[in-house]
């Protein structure tokens, strides 16, 4: 039985004694079983009590059991850990450094830095290889691991931030020990289950889905980079039962199937963005016994809400997550009625604890609930519907328009696998909208069918009033659109006019 007071490190050890010689993780075909790897969290713990004075570790890995271990092993003895993402560029990477200034990293790659490194020859050799030349022939029998303090801050992760400067965000454990408790009262996570994380662990969605299953006791697999027909491959062979994602992955894993079915997996994890209906039918197909649960969360709040299958109506994002508060406030911080448009704030201790690093931070605070700047509104059942983001809010002849709505219209067309909208300064009517849409293949559609399509189901002010189309989608490290670059690529002309 579960105790979500327990530390990470606390409740992983335990399935030592339990399950010793049980796989743990995998990677690539090659698993962990629970023994190896808390032993090896523990020599590499002792190593960094041993040498570490400060509380700060940097962590700029690929994907691959180091990460992980590093990761464990810093948890465990009570560092914030730095999460850094090795495919930023190594600019992004040094001001990052620069401006966290950590009192060790951790690193397969060569950087500048003030800060004490370890320097991996190879972060995906074997994890005793690794830990032998880490720790080296010390002697760290006499090193005691301090008592967990699950108060702390232990993980510093990072989204993507509107100028290129990656936004930090810090938590303490117990934050995500309230966000365990809540998924397994909706879950029942256990240690029969197989949990696949197919994304890079640089994403928060990732990560936690990594740790969660490890908490839980689960055989967890993930992956150096995401490969849906490897995924495929790996819930097939191991006989996966869950599977975290974004809509995109498993957009990419339909595609892979090729009609076969997998037949083990219970529960498809959905988060990062709405699964489009035709895409949830499609999942049906390919995980018949799956229940498909989509999430909506952020960074910084955790989980907020989840859609449960069968229970959320169309176009809602489902209702409060264990532990959470909704409240929709207005311009005024008052409480808005049900069906009224306000912002979005959650109240839980699933919240983060600040930001470590953030150029211009959006996030609005009422009492203990947070904003991040969604905006929304819950009907009368209590389910929560998204109409968009204060920041992308258009102002058209006076009146708001939301840019999700008119990317949710276009998307629902099947000539289009994705779309972004952004206002443009017009003379007459304030601002004008431009949709840039990434096309199916093959290219069947013209301008004018789009058009007509969009006259169907939205008012005349919310019209596209130019479409440009692309191939080359730019995505975030959560497989989200990347607005702003698009954006500059729509700037820069190099866009092609959807004809």
């Amino acid at each position: 039985m579960q105790r979500f007071e327990d530390s990470i490190f606390d409740a992983i050890s335990r399935q030592r004694t339990a399950i010793p010689e049980q796989q743990a993780l995998s990677f690539e075909g090659v698993s962990l079983s629970w023994g190896e790897l808390t032993d090896s969290v523990e020599s590499l713990a002792k190593f960094l009590e041993a040498t570490v004075p400060g509380t700060k570790i940097g962590l700029l890995l690929p994907n691959a059991p180091s990460l992980v271990l590093f990761f464990l092993a810093g948890v465990c003895v009570g560092k914030d850990v730095q999460f850094l993402d090795a495919d930023w560029p190594s600019s992004t990477a040094q001001n990052v450094l620069h401006a966290l200034q950590p009192d060790l990293l951790v690193t397969a790659t060569t950087v500048q830095t003030t800060a004490a490194t370890v320097l991996l020859n190879d972060a995906y050799q074997s994890i005793e290889k690794i830990v032998t030349d880490v720790v080296g022939s010390a002697d760290s029998s006499g090193v005691a691991l301090p008592p967990s303090d699950t108060a702390l801050p232990f993980y510093t992760g990072f989204t993507s931030g509107s100028t290129g400067m990656p936004k930090g965000f810090q938590r303490d454990q117990i934050s995500w020990l309230e966000s365990f408790r809540g998924d397994q009262e909706l879950f029942a996570f256990s240690e029969q289950d197989v949990l696949v994380a197919p994304g890079n662990l640089a994403h928060s969605l990732f990560l936690y889905a990594v740790i969660r299953g490890l908490y839980a006791g689960c055989h967890t697999i993930f992956f150096r980079s995401f490969r849906p027909d490897r995924v495929l491959s790996q819930v097939r062979d191991r006989r996966a039962t869950v599977v975290y994602g974004v809509p995109t992955q498993y957009d990419a894993m339909v595609a892979a199937s090729k009609g076969e079915s997998f037949q083990t997996v219970r529960l498809i994890l959905s988060s990062g963005a709405k699964l489009p209906d035709s895409l949830k039918e499609q999942l049906r197909s390919v995980f018949p016994r799956a229940e498909i649960c989509e999430f909506f969360g952020t960074s910084e709040q955790s989980y907020v809400s989840a859609a449960r299958d069968g229970e959320a109506p169309a176009g809602s994002v489902g209702k409060a997550f264990p532990g959470v508060r909704l409240r929709i406030l207005d311009d005024e911080g008052k409480e808005c009625r049900p069906g009224q448009i306000g912002r979005v704030f959650a109240d839980s201790a699933l919240t983060f604890i600040d930001y470590a690093l953030a150029e211009q931070a959006t996030l609005q605070r009422n009492g203990n609930a947070i904003c991040v700047g969604d905006l929304g509104y819950v009907d009368e059942g209590g389910y929560l519907y998204l109409v968009g983001r204060a920041d992308r809010m258009v102002l058209i002849s006076g009146k708001n328009v939301y840019p999700e709505e008119i990317e949710a219209t276009l998307l629902a067309h099947p000539a289009i696998s994705n779309a972004a909208v952004f206002g443009s300064a017009d003379e007459r009517r304030g601002q004008r909208l431009i949709a840039v849409l990434k096309p199916g293949a093959p290219k069947t559609t013209t301008r004018r069918d789009l058009i007509a399509w969009c006259r169907d189901h939205l008012p005349v002010h919310k019209l596209p009033a130019k479409l440009f189309q692309t191939s080359d989608w730019p995505l975030t490290v959560s497989h989200k659109t990347d607005f702003p670059k698009l954006r500059q690529h729509l700037e820069a002309g190099a866009l092609e006019p959807w004809t």
